[in-house]
Protein backbone atom coordinates (compact mmCIF):
# COMPACT_ATOMS: atom_id res chain seq x y z
CA UNK A 1 0.00 0.00 0.00
CA UNK A 2 0.70 3.49 -0.61
CA UNK A 3 -0.37 5.53 2.66
CA UNK A 4 -0.38 9.26 3.49
CA UNK A 5 -1.16 10.76 7.32
CA UNK A 6 -2.30 14.32 7.87
CA UNK A 7 -2.41 16.36 11.15
CA UNK A 8 -5.23 19.60 10.65
CA UNK A 9 -5.81 22.33 13.28
CA UNK A 10 -4.11 23.90 16.10
CA UNK A 11 -0.92 22.71 16.08
CA UNK A 12 -0.34 22.75 19.87
CA UNK A 13 -3.69 21.04 20.53
CA UNK A 14 -4.16 18.53 17.74
CA UNK A 15 -0.80 16.35 17.40
CA UNK A 16 -0.39 15.97 21.17
CA UNK A 17 -3.57 13.89 21.55
CA UNK A 18 -2.08 11.25 18.85
CA UNK A 19 0.13 8.67 19.87
CA UNK A 20 2.05 8.99 16.75
CA UNK A 21 4.67 6.07 17.42
CA UNK A 22 2.18 3.97 17.55
CA UNK A 23 0.09 4.90 14.75
CA UNK A 24 3.44 5.47 12.65
CA UNK A 25 4.04 1.85 13.25
CA UNK A 26 0.53 0.44 12.10
CA UNK A 27 0.81 2.44 8.87
CA UNK A 28 4.82 1.63 8.28
CA UNK A 29 3.23 -2.27 8.49
CA UNK A 30 1.58 -2.09 5.40
CA UNK A 31 2.80 1.46 3.72
CA UNK A 32 5.33 0.83 0.94
CA UNK A 33 6.08 4.43 1.08
CA UNK A 34 7.75 6.21 4.48
CA UNK A 35 4.81 7.57 6.53
CA UNK A 36 5.20 10.69 8.24
CA UNK A 37 2.59 12.68 9.55
CA UNK A 38 2.13 15.74 7.38
CA UNK A 39 0.80 18.90 9.82
CA UNK A 40 -1.54 21.80 8.41
CA UNK A 41 -3.02 24.42 10.34
CA UNK A 42 -5.94 25.09 7.96
CA UNK A 43 -7.96 23.19 5.40
CA UNK A 44 -7.18 25.47 2.55
CA UNK A 45 -3.87 25.24 3.57
CA UNK A 46 -3.92 21.29 2.91
CA UNK A 47 -6.50 21.04 0.30
CA UNK A 48 -3.85 20.87 -2.51
CA UNK A 49 -1.95 18.07 -0.66
CA UNK A 50 -4.89 16.46 0.40
CA UNK A 51 -6.60 16.11 -3.61
CA UNK A 52 -2.72 15.05 -4.77
CA UNK A 53 -2.78 12.08 -2.30
CA UNK A 54 -6.38 11.23 -2.44
CA UNK A 55 -5.38 10.25 -6.50
CA UNK A 56 -2.39 8.97 -5.89
CA UNK A 57 -2.47 6.78 -2.44
CA UNK A 58 -4.09 3.73 -1.57
CA UNK A 59 -5.36 5.22 2.08
CA UNK A 60 -5.15 9.12 2.79
CA UNK A 61 -5.71 9.62 6.51
CA UNK A 62 -6.64 12.24 7.93
CA UNK A 63 -6.12 13.59 11.72
CA UNK A 64 -8.29 16.79 12.13
CA UNK A 65 -9.54 18.96 15.33
CA UNK A 66 -12.94 19.08 15.72
CA UNK A 67 -13.70 22.43 15.17
CA UNK A 68 -12.77 21.59 11.34
CA UNK A 69 -14.13 17.69 11.03
CA UNK A 70 -17.59 18.53 9.45
CA UNK A 71 -15.87 21.60 7.27
CA UNK A 72 -12.77 18.73 6.21
CA UNK A 73 -15.63 15.93 5.57
CA UNK A 74 -17.95 17.93 3.13
CA UNK A 75 -15.32 19.19 1.12
CA UNK A 76 -13.81 15.60 0.99
CA UNK A 77 -17.13 14.43 -0.47
CA UNK A 78 -17.90 17.52 -2.92
CA UNK A 79 -14.21 17.10 -4.35
CA UNK A 80 -14.80 13.41 -5.03
CA UNK A 81 -18.31 13.85 -6.43
CA UNK A 82 -19.46 11.15 -3.93
CA UNK A 83 -22.88 10.43 -3.64
CA UNK A 84 -24.11 10.11 0.27
CA UNK A 85 -27.08 9.55 2.46
CA UNK A 86 -28.15 9.82 5.67
CA UNK A 87 -26.90 7.36 8.33
CA UNK A 88 -29.58 6.34 10.95
CA UNK A 89 -27.35 4.95 13.51
CA UNK A 90 -25.60 8.08 13.46
CA UNK A 91 -28.40 10.48 13.30
CA UNK A 92 -29.75 8.42 16.43
CA UNK A 93 -26.92 8.99 18.32
CA UNK A 94 -26.80 12.93 18.01
CA UNK A 95 -28.46 15.01 20.33
CA UNK A 96 -31.69 16.07 20.33
CA UNK A 97 -30.78 19.90 20.64
CA UNK A 98 -28.82 20.03 17.30
CA UNK A 99 -30.54 21.69 15.04
CA UNK A 100 -32.16 19.84 12.28
CA UNK A 101 -29.93 20.88 9.25
CA UNK A 102 -27.09 20.04 11.40
CA UNK A 103 -27.73 16.73 12.18
CA UNK A 104 -28.23 15.69 8.21
CA UNK A 105 -24.26 17.43 7.85
CA UNK A 106 -23.37 15.46 10.79
CA UNK A 107 -24.98 12.19 9.58
CA UNK A 108 -24.26 12.15 5.44
CA UNK A 109 -22.04 9.50 4.50
CA UNK A 110 -21.57 7.88 1.31
CA UNK A 111 -22.72 3.86 0.84
CA UNK A 112 -19.99 1.43 2.18
CA UNK A 113 -18.36 3.57 4.64
CA UNK A 114 -16.95 1.79 7.81
CA UNK A 115 -17.54 4.56 10.84
CA UNK A 116 -16.37 4.61 13.99
CA UNK A 117 -18.73 6.53 15.71
CA UNK A 118 -18.05 8.64 18.91
CA UNK A 119 -20.67 8.27 21.91
CA UNK A 120 -23.00 11.21 20.83
CA UNK A 121 -22.44 10.86 16.88
CA UNK A 122 -20.52 13.83 16.62
CA UNK A 123 -17.29 13.43 16.05
CA UNK A 124 -17.24 10.00 14.02
CA UNK A 125 -14.16 8.52 12.45
CA UNK A 126 -14.47 6.90 9.03
CA UNK A 127 -13.29 5.43 6.48
CA UNK A 128 -14.53 5.39 2.49
CA UNK A 129 -13.65 3.84 -0.86
CA UNK A 130 -12.30 6.69 -3.11
CA UNK A 131 -12.22 5.07 -6.37
CA UNK A 132 -8.31 5.11 -5.91
CA UNK A 133 -8.02 3.57 -2.67
CA UNK A 134 -9.10 4.42 0.88
CA UNK A 135 -9.53 7.76 2.68
CA UNK A 136 -9.96 7.96 6.54
CA UNK A 137 -11.07 10.72 8.56
CA UNK A 138 -10.11 10.81 12.37
CA UNK A 139 -11.68 13.50 14.36
CA UNK A 140 -9.31 14.03 17.28
CA UNK A 141 -10.78 14.67 21.24
CA UNK A 142 -10.05 14.50 24.49
CA UNK A 143 -10.38 11.04 25.56
CA UNK A 144 -11.09 9.29 22.14
CA UNK A 145 -7.80 8.97 19.94
CA UNK A 146 -6.64 5.94 22.14
CA UNK A 147 -10.23 3.84 21.34
CA UNK A 148 -9.83 5.03 17.66
CA UNK A 149 -6.70 4.03 17.22
CA UNK A 150 -7.37 1.02 18.22
CA UNK A 151 -10.32 0.35 15.85
CA UNK A 152 -8.22 1.63 12.74
CA UNK A 153 -5.42 -0.08 13.11
CA UNK A 154 -7.78 -3.60 13.64
CA UNK A 155 -9.14 -2.02 9.95
CA UNK A 156 -5.31 -2.31 8.72
CA UNK A 157 -5.08 -5.55 10.17
CA UNK A 158 -8.30 -6.68 8.43
CA UNK A 159 -7.20 -5.12 5.19
CA UNK A 160 -4.35 -7.16 5.49
CA UNK A 161 -5.47 -9.84 3.07
CA UNK A 162 -6.70 -7.62 0.66
CA UNK A 163 -2.58 -6.39 -0.18
CA UNK A 164 -1.22 -8.82 -1.77
CA UNK A 165 2.02 -9.20 -3.87
CA UNK A 166 1.09 -9.70 -6.90
CA UNK A 167 2.72 -13.17 -8.57
CA UNK A 168 4.34 -13.24 -11.98
CA UNK A 169 1.29 -15.14 -13.56
CA UNK A 170 -0.65 -13.13 -12.27
CA UNK A 171 0.28 -9.99 -13.59
CA UNK A 172 1.33 -11.35 -16.83
CA UNK A 173 -2.57 -12.47 -17.56
CA UNK A 174 -3.42 -9.00 -16.27
CA UNK A 175 -0.97 -7.19 -18.96
CA UNK A 176 -2.01 -9.23 -21.39
CA UNK A 177 -5.86 -8.13 -20.56
CA UNK A 178 -4.53 -3.99 -19.95
CA UNK A 179 -2.88 -5.07 -23.56
CA UNK A 180 -6.05 -5.87 -25.27
CA UNK A 181 -8.24 -2.96 -24.17
CA UNK A 182 -5.04 -0.43 -24.85
CA UNK A 183 -5.15 -1.49 -28.76
CA UNK A 184 -8.81 -1.41 -28.52
CA UNK A 185 -8.86 1.88 -26.74
CA UNK A 186 -11.25 0.40 -23.92
CA UNK A 187 -11.02 0.99 -20.41
CA UNK A 188 -12.99 -1.37 -18.15
CA UNK A 189 -15.04 0.31 -14.80
CA UNK A 190 -14.07 -2.33 -11.67
CA UNK A 191 -16.07 -2.16 -8.88
CA UNK A 192 -14.93 -1.42 -5.54
CA UNK A 193 -15.43 -4.37 -3.66
CA UNK A 194 -13.77 -5.99 -0.47
CA UNK A 195 -11.53 -7.81 -3.22
CA UNK A 196 -10.76 -5.77 -5.89
CA UNK A 197 -6.74 -4.84 -4.40
CA UNK A 198 -6.36 -8.26 -6.16
CA UNK A 199 -7.46 -6.58 -9.66
CA UNK A 200 -5.73 -3.36 -8.45
CA UNK A 201 -2.02 -4.65 -7.38
CA UNK A 202 -1.34 -6.44 -10.33
CA UNK A 203 -2.42 -4.02 -12.89
CA UNK A 204 -0.41 -1.48 -10.74
CA UNK A 205 2.60 -3.47 -10.92
CA UNK A 206 2.67 -3.87 -14.65
CA UNK A 207 3.30 0.07 -15.17
CA UNK A 208 1.17 3.47 -14.88
CA UNK A 209 -0.07 2.66 -18.76
CA UNK A 210 -1.69 -0.70 -17.54
CA UNK A 211 -2.91 0.48 -14.46
CA UNK A 212 -4.91 2.93 -16.57
CA UNK A 213 -6.92 0.56 -18.18
CA UNK A 214 -8.08 -0.60 -15.25
CA UNK A 215 -11.21 2.39 -13.39
CA UNK A 216 -11.57 1.42 -10.11
CA UNK A 217 -15.48 3.41 -8.81
CA UNK A 218 -17.56 2.81 -6.29
CA UNK A 219 -21.12 1.54 -7.04
CA UNK A 220 -25.00 1.70 -6.10
CA UNK A 221 -25.92 -0.27 -3.01
CA UNK A 222 -27.97 -3.06 -4.65
CA UNK A 223 -31.14 -4.91 -3.40
CA UNK A 224 -30.49 -7.36 -0.24
CA UNK A 225 -32.66 -10.00 -2.12
CA UNK A 226 -29.92 -10.78 -5.06
CA UNK A 227 -27.85 -14.09 -5.13
CA UNK A 228 -24.51 -13.99 -5.36
CA UNK A 229 -24.62 -14.78 -8.35
CA UNK A 230 -26.60 -12.07 -9.28
CA UNK A 231 -24.75 -9.64 -7.00
CA UNK A 232 -21.58 -9.79 -8.47
CA UNK A 233 -23.03 -9.52 -12.55
CA UNK A 234 -24.86 -6.31 -11.04
CA UNK A 235 -21.78 -4.73 -9.75
CA UNK A 236 -19.99 -5.25 -12.88
CA UNK A 237 -23.29 -3.71 -15.05
CA UNK A 238 -22.88 -0.52 -12.13
CA UNK A 239 -19.31 -0.28 -12.58
CA UNK A 240 -19.77 -0.09 -16.37
CA UNK A 241 -21.95 2.51 -16.02
CA UNK A 242 -20.54 4.32 -13.22
CA UNK A 243 -17.33 4.61 -15.82
CA UNK A 244 -19.48 5.62 -19.26
CA UNK A 245 -17.87 2.23 -20.28
CA UNK A 246 -19.63 -0.66 -21.85
CA UNK A 247 -17.28 -2.61 -19.97
CA UNK A 248 -17.32 -3.26 -16.13
CA UNK A 249 -16.39 -6.05 -13.84
CA UNK A 250 -16.47 -7.16 -10.50
CA UNK A 251 -15.03 -9.69 -8.14
CA UNK A 252 -17.12 -10.65 -5.01
CA UNK A 253 -17.33 -10.81 -1.50
CA UNK A 254 -15.77 -13.87 -0.08
CA UNK A 255 -18.34 -16.80 0.75
CA UNK A 256 -17.93 -19.24 3.12
CA UNK A 257 -20.07 -22.98 2.64
CA UNK A 258 -20.14 -26.39 4.33
CA UNK A 259 -19.35 -29.17 1.69
CA UNK A 260 -19.17 -32.27 3.05
CA UNK A 261 -17.91 -31.68 6.61
CA UNK A 262 -15.29 -29.22 5.60
CA UNK A 263 -15.41 -25.43 4.67
CA UNK A 264 -14.95 -24.09 1.55
CA UNK A 265 -14.47 -20.34 0.05
CA UNK A 266 -16.19 -19.05 -3.03
CA UNK A 267 -15.64 -15.94 -5.00
CA UNK A 268 -17.78 -15.04 -8.05
CA UNK A 269 -16.15 -13.05 -10.81
CA UNK A 270 -17.77 -10.92 -13.76
CA UNK A 271 -17.18 -9.23 -16.66
CA UNK A 272 -19.79 -6.86 -18.80
CA UNK A 273 -19.28 -5.99 -22.52
CA UNK A 274 -21.64 -4.78 -24.55
CA UNK A 275 -25.28 -6.01 -22.81
CA UNK A 276 -23.59 -9.71 -22.86
CA UNK A 277 -22.91 -10.63 -19.02
CA UNK A 278 -20.22 -13.84 -18.36
CA UNK A 279 -20.13 -14.74 -14.14
CA UNK A 280 -17.71 -17.63 -13.26
CA UNK A 281 -17.70 -18.86 -9.58
CA UNK A 282 -14.32 -19.78 -8.23
CA UNK A 283 -13.78 -22.49 -5.42
CA UNK A 284 -11.05 -22.76 -3.38
CA UNK A 285 -9.14 -25.88 -3.09
CA UNK A 286 -7.24 -25.92 -0.16
CA UNK A 287 -4.64 -23.44 -0.92
CA UNK A 288 -3.96 -20.58 1.34
CA UNK A 289 -6.53 -17.53 0.69
CA UNK A 290 -4.10 -14.67 -1.06
CA UNK A 291 -3.69 -17.71 -3.60
CA UNK A 292 -6.90 -18.39 -3.92
CA UNK A 293 -8.17 -14.79 -4.64
CA UNK A 294 -5.20 -14.48 -6.85
CA UNK A 295 -6.45 -17.71 -8.73
CA UNK A 296 -10.06 -15.25 -9.03
CA UNK A 297 -8.63 -12.53 -10.11
CA UNK A 298 -6.66 -14.24 -12.98
CA UNK A 299 -9.91 -16.07 -13.93
CA UNK A 300 -11.72 -12.37 -13.98
CA UNK A 301 -8.74 -11.17 -16.35
CA UNK A 302 -9.66 -14.22 -19.02
CA UNK A 303 -13.37 -13.29 -18.70
CA UNK A 304 -11.87 -9.68 -20.26
CA UNK A 305 -9.83 -11.55 -22.35
CA UNK A 306 -12.71 -13.56 -23.61
CA UNK A 307 -15.07 -11.09 -23.89
CA UNK A 308 -13.47 -8.45 -25.94
CA UNK A 309 -10.50 -10.25 -28.12
CA UNK A 310 -13.28 -10.06 -30.62
CA UNK A 311 -13.89 -6.48 -31.15
CA UNK A 312 -11.88 -4.28 -33.79
CA UNK A 313 -8.31 -2.96 -33.07
CA UNK A 314 -8.34 0.45 -33.26
CA UNK A 315 -6.02 1.78 -36.16
CA UNK A 316 -4.94 5.06 -35.07
CA UNK A 317 -0.92 4.61 -35.75
CA UNK A 318 -0.84 3.80 -31.95
CA UNK A 319 2.79 1.86 -31.05
CA UNK A 320 1.87 -1.01 -28.84
CA UNK A 321 5.41 -2.13 -28.46
CA UNK A 322 6.14 0.36 -26.44
CA UNK A 323 2.70 -0.03 -24.19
Amino acid sequence: MLIRVFYCGDQDHTPGLVDRARMTAVYASYSENPCVFERFETIEAMMPALQESIESQDVCAVYVSPALYLEMKMKVFEYLEMSTSISVDILDLLPESFPASRKEQYSLFPPSTVMFPSEDGINTAFCTATGRGNFILIPVYEGSVSVTQTKIADWFARKTVLAPSPDEPQVKLCKDAAGILFRRHLAVGVANSPTAEYIRVPARAGGEKYAACFKFVDTRPAPSDLTPRELTAKLAADAAWEENSELGCAMSNIYRVQKEGAVQHLVYVSVVCGGETAVSRVTSAGEEMSAFLKRAAKELFALIICAVTDRPIKSDNTDFDVF
